[in-house]
Order: C-alpha cells, then sequence, then structure tokens
C-alpha cells in the first residue's frame, strides 16, 4: 500500500523514525551496492553512547496544598516543605547509524552518508557529538551526504541556506565550501541526488523517493498509522494542514 503523500510522509517522523532510519540504511546500502564499480563498497557503521531522555522542565506535580495543617516544632523556628513529584532524565543507550562508500583497495572512506534522527539533530548531546564529526569530514578529503528528512530540530549549518522542510546537503570534498543543497516541502517529492566517488569514476544517482516508497509498502505503515490524527511536530502552517487534508481525502 502506497504513502497518501507524494514526497516524505511527516507521519513517519515520530515514533516509527528509528524503524524507518535503519530501513532506509539498509535499503540504501544494497542499492548502492548492486551499482558501485567494482573498486568500491558501501557498508552500514554505527556508534553508541549514552544520552537522557526527559531533558529539559520536569511534569511537576504538587503533593498537597497550602491549606493543609504545618507540623509543629517546639523551640526551633522551622519551615516545612512539602514534597514534590519529580522525575529525573533516565540514561538510554543510542545507536546511531550511517553509510560509508569505501574503496575497496585501500578502505578509505570516500564518501560519508548520514540520514538524520532526532537523536543527532534534536537530543543536545547527540547534536554536539554529530555536529563534532560532521566537522572532521568537512574538513577532510571525505564527501558528505547528509539526508535531513525529519522537520523537528534546527538545521545544522549552512551558509546561505533557503527556509525548507526538508533539505539534503551534497558537500564535495573537491569543492568546498561550495557545495549543492536540495531543499524540499512537504508537497514536494524527495529528489534524486548523486553520490559523489573518486574523480575518476562517475558518480551514482540515488533515487531516495522510490528506496522510502518500497519501504513504507513492505514495512505496511499504511495499515500503523492513523492518519485521522495530526502528524507529531512541529505544528504545521495553515497552508499545509490544507494541503495534507487535500491528499488524505483524496486518497480515501
Amino acid at each position: 500500500m502506497a504513502s497518501p503523500f507524494p514526497g516524505m510522509d511527516p507521519y513517519l517522523e515520530d515514533s516509527l523514525w528509528r524503524e524507518v532510519h535503519t530501513y532506509l540504511m539498509t535499503a540504501i546500502a544494497n542499492d548502492l551496492n548492486a551499482r558501485l564499480p567494482e573498486a568500491y563498497r558501501a557498508t552500514v557503521e554505527q556508534a553508541t553512547y549514552i544520552a537522557t531522555t526527559g531533558i529539559g522542565t520536569p511534569d511537576v506535580i504538587i503533593l498537597g496544598d497550602s491549606s493543609e495543617p504545618k507540623a509543629q516544632v517546639t523551640g526551633v523556628l522551622a519551615s516545612v516543605v512539602a514534597p514534590v513529584q519529580v522525575e529525573v532524565p533516565e540514561p538510554e543507550e543510542v545507536i546511531e547509524r550511517w553509510l560509508e562508500v569505501r574503496q575497496i583497495a585501500t578502505n578509505q572512506v570516500i564518501t560519508s552518508i548520514e540520514i538524520l534522527s532526532p537523536t543527532n539533530k534534536v537530543d543536545p548531546r547527540g547534536r554536539e557529538q554529530y555536529e563534532r564529526k560532521r566537522n572532521r569530514v568537512l574538513a577532510s578529503r571525505t564527501h558528505l551526504v547528509e539526508i535531513d528528512l525529519i522537520r523537528s530540530g534546527k538545521p545544522f549549518p549552512i551558509l546561505y541556506m533557503p527556509a525548507s522542510r526538508y533539505r539534503i546537503l551534497i558537500s564535495r570534498s573537491s569543492t568546498r565550501p561550495g557545495a549543492q543543497l536540495y531543499p524540499f516541502n512537504l508537497p514536494h517529492p524527495i529528489p534524486a541526488i548523486p553520490v559523489p566517488l573518486l574523480s575518476e569514476d562517475e558518480e551514482l544517482l540515488l533515487d531516495l523517493q522510490t528506496i522510502l516508497n518500497t519501504i513504507y509498502d513492505q514495512g505496511r505503515y499504511r495499515l500503523a498509522i492513523d492518519y485521522s490524527q495530526v502528524p507529531p511536530p512541529p505544528v504545521l502552517t495553515q497552508e499545509e494542514q490544507d494541503w495534507m487534508r487535500q491528499i488524505l481525502e483524496s486518497g480515501r
């Protein structure tokens, strides 16, 4: 069953994203390995770190109220403070995955392909770690393909970047600081993008939209998503809401 949306499905961006992210990694690696010259191979890499959930102001429930009698302490000037219910951020193991296109003979990383997720775009610690890694890649001879298919979180630094809900950055080591940016919004299909290799080899065209459509169908997400509910945050503009309503009603 196909997604009702022509491009990115905003309903995939919340609780389903970790699963979709994993499927995307594997599908892109398989697609590239079927077409890469024999000098290369695409691999899925991963790193693990500990992050905390619930960062920010926790929900607070006051136990009791000011009308309750206060305890009496004889001979001592004391103030009795009623306890409040709070939450402590819990440590959580986070696994970050990314793709690397390597030259087989040297094992050199030619291209790093990143698909952003809330854990490295929104979570403060994950974002800091990813930004350090991103800077290392940008300072190296490795090409960077950065795919941002989630609306939440602040985009990573790109000069002269137009406003958009989604974006894909192609940063070739030979042309930095110049790079190509593919900005797009909800009504737009995800653009096909080039995957740069060594200068003597032709770049591959990666059809992300077809890959995502296949994942959506095989994962049976049409059955898992309740499209009668509002999509996950951030809140859509009125124009986006009107467009989305028309899309969903036309697909019934």
